[in-house]
């Protein structure tokens, strides 16, 4: 009995060592692959995160830009109507002094056909050329300056937004393509 019990012992030794032997060497390549599976998914998932923050992060930028481009029409439109305010003015105090500025020297549509005329050898006069000489001729150069200025920065603001909704758009996408690889990594581990 006391050799029968101590075979079996050993065959129990014996069994279990091999088949310790066996379950490492078999899932040894699953248990390395589904690490480094874990490792690649972890990594993803950051980079999602990261991307998530950007496409945050671009639209918010973009939303400034767009109050910041509203606000800069409204300034605009309001330089504009002041300076057509201002222009009635003028207008009407040169009619009461007599006058009504036309086919004068420096004056109404004389002055500035004439003026038109010089300009086009060179090109053709922009609208800020045109919004300057009406200002001489009516003494507005403050508000017409203005004007200038405010349709400048409502220029400077619309490029400012665009580059902003594109660099949203550019995180959107890169968003979108770290999704992508998440869903396949995922796939990859089922």
């Amino acid at each position: 009995g006391e050799i029968a019990a101590d075979r079996l012992s050993s065959y129990a030794g014996r069994t279990r060592g091999a088949n310790s032997r066996i379950g490492r060497d078999a899932a040894g390549p699953w248990s390395e692959s589904a690490a480094g599976l874990a490792e690649a998914a972890s990594k993803e998932l950051a980079a999602y995160g990261a991307s998530r923050a950007a496409c945050a992060a671009g639209r918010r930028d973009a939303l400034r830009a767009r109050r910041r481009y509203g606000d800069a029409a409204r300034d605009a439109e309001g330089s504009v109507r002041a300076y057509e305010r201002a222009r009635r003015k003028a207008g009407g105090r040169r009619r009461r002094a007599g006058t009504d500025g036309s086919g004068m020297e420096g004056g109404g549509e004389g002055g500035r056909a004439a003026g038109d005329g010089a300009a086009g050898a060179a090109g053709p006069p922009s609208w800020t050329d045109d919004l300057r000489s009406d200002a001489s001729s009516n003494g507005l150069a403050r508000q017409a300056e203005s004007v200038v200025r405010s349709a400048d920065d409502l220029a400077g603001c619309l490029e400012r937004y665009r580059a902003a909704v594109a660099a949203e758009n550019d995180a959107v996408d890169g968003c979108q393509d770290a999704e992508r690889r998440s869903l396949d990594l995922l796939q990859s581990l089922e």
